[in-house]
């Protein structure tokens, strides 16, 4: 799969996601891809009452061996640091993470505390979907799943 494929795949399930949980509520939600390079992956507004509310939204899939195990999930300190340079002050950046294709967890950034958040070198590919693969550290928070202000089953 391409990584075009597999972000509009990603969006996809998102923008599902986002809407059954703000129809919950009563709201509309309007969500849209962002462009390639940018910061975040979409933009989402979501009006009730005639009232707006915007977000930002960044998102990961992720797969784990063990969902059972799953304690924290990974946030790139430099994505962090541009996803909440590009957020503008009247928006809520939010991410969201595909967990094995069947579980998702969402965070408000703005809400985590960075001081109660793990941070250390992490080891990743430098290039996802590629056969060769070169590695490289990056300083990296490790999110506590405890923190997430949403979390469910991928329908």
């Amino acid at each position: 799969m391409s990584v075009e494929e597999q972000e509009q795949k990603d969006f996809q399930i998102t923008e599902k996601i986002m809407d059954s949980i703000f129809n919950t509520y009563g709201a509309h939600v309007e969500i849209t891809p962002t462009s390639r390079y940018c910061a975040y992956d979409a933009n989402m507004t979501v009006t009730k009452s005639n009232k707006h509310k915007r977000y930002t939204i960044e998102i990961k899939e992720r797969n784990v061996d063990s969902i059972e195990d799953l304690e924290t999930l990974p946030l790139k300190v430099k994505k962090y640091c541009n996803i909440m340079e590009k957020t503008k002050e009247d928006e809520t950046p939010l991410i969201i993470y595909l967990v094995n294709n069947s579980n998702y967890f969402i965070f408000n950034l703005k809400a985590l505390d960075l001081n109660n958040l793990n941070l250390r070198n992490w080891t990743i590919a430098k290039m996802q979907y590629t056969d060769k693969r070169q590695y490289e550290e990056q300083p990296t928070f490790f999110i506590p799943i405890t923190c997430c202000i949403y979390n469910g089953i991928i329908n």
